[in-house]
């Protein structure tokens, strides 16, 4: 396998406030990134995910937004996870 084709089998990426993320989406895949906010820890964004996943996400199609908020990981873990909009 090329080094892409394992990132893209092998490998799981979560972030919280990193737009490059998103818009590297394409390089390493769609299935290897999930957005996290996490809660509870006082650094995270869990206090302003709404507002900063309408900025993260705001040019990004509705099936690639729903795999980074939840579809991926919810498939990951064997069930369909509610999804952020």
């Amino acid at each position: 396998l090329t080094p892409s084709e394992y990132v893209q089998r092998q490998f799981h990426v979560s972030f919280q406030d990193d737009p490059v993320a998103v818009a590297a989406r394409h390089i390493s895949g769609i299935s290897t990134i999930v957005w996290g906010a996490d809660y509870p820890h006082a650094e995270g964004t869990f206090r302003k995910s709404q507002q900063l996943i309408d900025s993260l996400f705001a040019d990004v199609p509705d099936d690639e937004r729903a795999a980074m908020l939840g579809g991926t990981l919810g498939g990951m873990l064997g069930f369909a996870a509610p999804v952020a909009t």
